[in-house]
């Protein structure tokens, strides 16, 4: 969860103000670059992105059905596999 004013509360109030009661986040996968990670949330840096916030081109379904050939139950996200 990224906020680019580093505050979650003053997030939050806006929606509020705003009168939103209901909100979905998409969900990026963190891909580590290598197996010496410390701090997962401080080192990844490389994120597969939710498959509903990219362009349904043709690149991108090729892709994707590339990446969900490569898991053991046929997922985008690896984490659910």
């Amino acid at each position: 969860f990224y906020i680019s004013n580093n505050s979650i509360h003053s997030h939050f109030e806006e929606l509020m103000r705003r009168g939103i009661g209901h909100i979905t986040y998409a969900n990026h996968e963190g891909i580590p670059e290598t197996r010496n990670i410390g701090n997962y949330f401080e080192e990844v840096t490389l994120f597969r992105r939710n498959q509903h916030t990219l362009p349904m081109t043709s690149k991108t379904l090729d892709g994707m059905k590339w990446l969900e050939r490569r898991t053991k139950h046929g997922q985008y996200m690896l984490f659910y596999d």
